[in-house]
């Protein structure tokens, strides 16, 4: 067990990246329900964009650009993984789930 400056830092590689990729309040509040929730928006919106948007494509045989797949099931668990830890930050302060101006004036609590 380490002392001194490194004790009570985690030793998971995951844990390390977090600490150096994410902003001090997101590496706090992500956990499995948020990245379970986005996994599966994007196992149901992901297929229904990619339909979308290849479905041609996909029906008459031709070539897919794969990037550009992996992209359609990226953006929509990105969108609902960023959402999901910003609303579980905002519960953990005790703020409104809404915009700051947003909850201000809908509260009547804004001094002139």
């Amino acid at each position: 067990r380490r002392t001194g400056s490194h004790q009570g830092l985690s030793r998971r590689p995951s844990d390390r990246l977090a600490s150096r990729l994410l902003p001090h309040g997101y590496r706090r509040v992500i956990d499995k329900a948020v990245v379970r929730d986005a996994v599966v928006t994007a196992l149901i919106v992901g297929p229904i964009l990619i339909g979308i948007n290849y479905g041609d494509a996909i029906l008459s045989g031709s070539a897919v650009p794969m990037a550009k797949v992996a992209l359609t099931m990226l953006v929509p668990f990105m969108v609902a993984f960023v959402s999901g830890t910003r609303a579980a930050l905002r519960r953990g302060r005790n703020e409104p789930i809404g915009t700051p101006d947003e909850s201000n004036s809908a509260s009547g609590s804004q001094t002139p």
